[in-house]
This record gives structure tokens, sequence and C-alpha cells, in this order.
């Protein structure tokens, strides 16, 4: 499973060098940091034989932040092309220091791992709801952007195998079910994968996933070419004279 993550990400992390890391750097710094953490997390198992609590209580919530980020850039490329992008990048900036500011402060007081562990947490609901109203908005567009629509979409699978790994490994622990507790890592890792196979395709796919059909030109090119052999007709005006 390790080996086929770090190949979907150097998969993502390939088509992003393409060019597409202009429209989307913080997805962009998301892959990379993903990449480099799964990395680093292999190699202390390596030599450890495990990954301590603190080092993946820090590490998930490093992600959760960037990832976090990245929902919002979405929302950016969203209304790029809008007149309110500037008053929007402000209302984000807002949001996403409201929103740390207070999940920082109804933590505090505790230890500062289970504090981090937690601030990870609210980052990872914040963008479950944002993702969601993201995507709602995007799928009800008559001009659909059909990359961004896959790219929220993948992170809405991860979001929910996430929800569904999660429920079913804090049911393993009553019960001391090693099964459940094993279906819930296979569901977590089935999300990640998932969600790296789509946004490879998104990214993959690029420019012409919204190309016209079969010929895999634009709308524009095709009206273009129409009009220039309509002129190029001898018009009925000629022969009345």
């Amino acid at each position: 499973m390790i080996i086929l993550s770090v190949g979907l990400q150097l998969l993502v992390i390939g088509v992003l060098v393409r060019g597409h890391y202009r429209n989307y750097p913080i997805a962009f710094a998301y892959s990379l940091v993903l990449f480099f953490t799964t990395i680093i997390g292999v190699s202390e198992y390596a030599k450890l034989g495990k990954v301590t609590a603190e080092m993946y209580g820090a590490v998930e919530t490093f992600r959760q932040a960037i990832l976090f980020l990245v929902v919002l850039s979405f929302v950016d490329y969203a209304v790029k092309d809008s007149d309110l992008r500037s008053r929007m990048r402000l209302y984000l900036l807002g949001l996403a220091l409201i929103w740390t500011g207070i999940s920082w402060t109804m933590h505090s007081g505790q230890p500062l791992a289970t504090q981090i562990t937690k601030l990870g947490r609210d980052f990872g609901l914040a963008s479950v709801g944002l993702n969601l109203i993201l995507w709602s908005l995007l799928i009800s567009n008559k001009h659909k952007n059909y990359q961004l629509l896959l790219l929220t979409g993948g992170l809405g699978l991860q979001f929910t195998g996430e929800a569904i790994g999660h429920s079913l490994r804090q049911m393993a622990i009553p019960q001391r079910s090693v099964e459940l507790a094993y279906l819930g890592n296979l569901v977590l890792v089935g999300a990640h994968l998932l969600r790296l196979y789509v946004w490879w395709e998104a990214f993959r796919r690029g420019d012409s996933i919204t190309a016209g059909p079969k010929t895999g030109r634009r709308p524009y090119v095709l009206e273009a070419e129409g009009a220039a052999r309509f002129n190029s007709l001898p018009h009925p005006v000629s022969a009345e004279r």
C-alpha cells in the first residue's frame, strides 16, 4: 500500500510540475508535504519499528492545516474571474485566522500533544464543511469547471472514507476486534489512494477535460471553422444578377 501511495503521489506531483502548479500552488505544496512526510514516516518506522504518537499527531496536524489551505485556495480559484476576488481573499484569510484562533483557545490548557491533535481535527472538520459547500456551488453552476469539480470531488471521497474508517476503528476499541480495526485502516488507505487517483486524472487530463465531444477541440474553435466554411460557399445573390 505504501508503494502504491508513493507512486500515485509522484504521478500527481509529476503532472503538477508540467504547469498546473501555477493555478494550484497550494495543492502542489500539499502534494510535496504529503510525499516528504510519507517518506519520513517510512524511514522512522524502518529505524524504530514504529512511529511515535507525538510524531504522528504533529505530522497529521500539519497535513490537515495545509489541506485546509488547499480548500481555501480552491474557493479562491473558483472566483478567479469575479470582480469580488480581492474581497473574497480577505474573507478567506479572516476565516482561516478566526478558525485557528477559536480552535487554539478552545483547547488551551491541555497537554501540547493533545492540543495539537485536536487542532488538526478542527482543521479537518473545517475542510470537510468548506469543501462540501464549494462542491455544491460548482455542481449547480451553469458554466462548470470540471477540473475543479474533480479536485473537490476527490477530496470529498477522501473525507467520506476517513469518516467511515475512523468510525470503524472507534467501534473496534470496545469490542477489541482486530478485524474491525483492520477494516477501518483499509478504508482509510483506500480513500487516500482514491483521492490521489482522482487528482492525477484531473491534472493529467487538464484542459482537455472541457473539450468538445470527439474532436478534442474547444467550442469557439469549431464555431470559427464553421463560419469560415459558410463564407466560402457561393451566395444566391450572384445567381439572381
